[in-house]
């Protein structure tokens, strides 16, 4: 379950905002967005409400009630959602007293986009005859992770009505990625001269930059880090950290590395000046008290193409994974009839 879950939401990821896009090109189309209106409240607090008129959209005959997109707005308000719907996930929302309409206003907006994108695609894949979307085993993993989700103490997550959201919800998702999987993203494929020639163009982005290997002892009182300063050579350093340090790597006898020495505190430039072997003095920084050994300096080395062939197919990967997934949400859009009521001013 977790592995569909993920997958689910890398696909949705690719192309939040689609729908609104498209009906935008479109006089006949009226982008979701434009379908949420506030309006002024006859409120002490001076308050905004929103006016949903029934229908959000109609997808190929299909009517999507805006008591579907209220239904998933409170999943996400509450953070229902954690868990269940990984490709949506929020943060904490702060109280924002009677801005809080006004300020939500963008994620209504973009959960209406994203519903009418996944009807649009499901009814695009359940026209396709080459795909046997009716068979049971396409149904599995979406049913199983519905019944893990259900939740008889929430009552956005319980009642048959509710259950059958989610349900749908997930069953839809579900069938649009296997579809993508196995008659979109299927095809794609990096050769050797595409790797290659990203090698060559990007070179610089898989070098190694100077890096070192330091230890420290992270003290929290001077008295205690000069007592232990005393005490400590090469040959001890790391029993000594392991002893007295209070920083994280002490388990590892104070190893840190190998890191650019750009990332460590700026405490850490004393061993511009410093040797393999040698140790520092007492040093104060916010964290603490350090004691600081250099270990070893690794100079800057060149990219390597097999070393960086990995990662570039998988960069490579992800970005025809994208635009093939664009050319069929396009495609979706341009056959999968689409109507909406007119925007209330």
């Amino acid at each position: 379950m977790k592995k569909i879950l993920f997958l689910i939401a890398m696909l949705f990821s690719f192309a939040i905002g689609a729908y609104t896009w498209k009906i935008q090109q479109s006089a006949q189309k009226t982008a979701a967005a434009n379908r949420i209106v506030p309006i002024k409240a006859d409120k002490e607090d001076g308050g905004a409400e929103f006016h949903l008129r029934p229908i959000l959209a109609v997808v190929n005959g299909e009517s999507i009630s805006f008591k579907e997109l209220e239904w998933e707005y409170n999943l996400h308000v509450q953070g229902a959602f954690k868990g269940i719907f990984q490709d949506q996930k929020l943060t904490p929302i702060p109280d924002l007293g009677h801005q809080y309409h006004k300020e939500m206003a963008p994620l209504k907006q973009r959960l209406a986009s994203s519903i009418v994108e996944r009807k649009i695609l499901y009814n695009f894949v359940k026209q396709d005859t080459s795909f046997d979307s009716s068979e049971a085993r396409r149904y599995t993993d979406c049913v199983t992770a519905w019944q893990n989700s259900l939740d008889p103490k929430n009552p956005l997550l319980s009642g048959s009505e509710n259950e059958e959201r989610l349900k749908t919800r997930l069953c839809e998702q579900s069938l649009i990625l296997q579809y993508a999987n196995e008659k979109v993203l299927a095809k794609i494929d990096v050769s050797q001269q595409e790797i290659e020639e990203y090698f060559r163009s990007n070179k610089s982005k898989f070098e190694t930059p100077d890096r070192v290997i330091v230890r420290q002892i992270l003290l929290a009182d001077e008295t205690t880090a000069n007592q232990v300063r005393s005490q400590v050579h090469p040959g001890n350093f790391a029993e000594l950290a392991k002893k007295h340090s209070i920083a994280p790597e002490a388990s590892e006898g104070g190893l840190l590395g190998p890191i650019e020495i750009n990332l460590l505190p700026h405490v850490f430039d004393v061993i511009y000046s410093m040797h393999p072997g040698s140790i520092s003095n007492v040093l104060k920084s916010n964290y603490g008290f350090h004691i600081i050994m250099f270990v070893e300096k690794q100079p800057k080395s060149d990219a390597r193409l097999s070393e960086a062939t990995p990662k570039i197919k998988a960069t490579l990967k992800q970005q025809k994974s994208e635009e093939e997934y664009q050319k069929w949400l396009q495609l979706a859009l341009d056959t999968i009839p689409v109507t909406a009521p007119k925007p209330i001013w």
